[in-house]
């Protein structure tokens, strides 16, 4: 699988491009490839690499990426892409669909929610649930949100547009995913 990197920053970059897979059964992380970058400033610079290179120098077939992740099928995973700075920050992390939505074979996760007064959200799940989606009447924003919520917890912090309403918040927060809609 060739893939790239751009920066469209003012600066140069370094840091590392790391591509693992996530099987939705078993909400398990396997790493495909971890790569070194240094890219030049502006949005013409772009690197090409391969996701995981075999031993006789070509990319790894999409069945090979696979069954990194104990995946039969490319319903079964997503991958996850997440590139870090050399200090280990990570500064973006963006999901890659394997197939449409409907043919994903998702579990159906118990995906639960509280409300600490700062306005930081706790999610739970007991199996993995893709493109998790926070809703609210409470003006403002999430730190996070349209994300891959794997066997655990996860934190997310609400911004709020002036004062935070922790009443409009909590009584009007939805949690949603894709399984819900299959």
């Amino acid at each position: 699988m060739n893939c790239y990197v751009k920066n469209d920053g003012m600066n140069t970059f370094t840091g590392t491009v790391t591509i693992t897979i996530v099987n939705f059964a078993t909400g398990k992380s396997s790493m495909v490839s971890s790569t070194p970058l240094s890219l030049a400033p502006g949005a013409s610079t772009i690197r090409w690499f391969c996701a995981k290179t075999q031993t006789n120098g070509q990319c790894t077939p999409w069945s090979g990426i696979l069954a990194l992740g104990n995946c039969a099928s490319a319903g079964e995973g997503i991958l996850v892409i997440t590139i870090t700075t050399g200090s280990n920050t990570v500064v973006a992390q963006n999901e890659l669909a394997l197939t449409t939505i409907q043919n994903m074979k998702l579990p159906k996760p118990m995906v639960s929610f509280k409300v600490s007064s700062g306005g930081v959200i706790t999610l739970t799940t007991d199996q993995t649930a893709a493109y998790v989606t926070l809703t609210t009447q409470a003006q403002g924003r999430f730190s996070d949100n349209f994300f891959l919520l794997t066997p655990g917890s996860k934190d997310v912090t609400f911004v709020p547009f002036g004062p935070l309403d922790i009443n409009a918040l909590e009584s009007t927060l939805r949690v949603e995913h894709a399984q819900l809609y299959q």
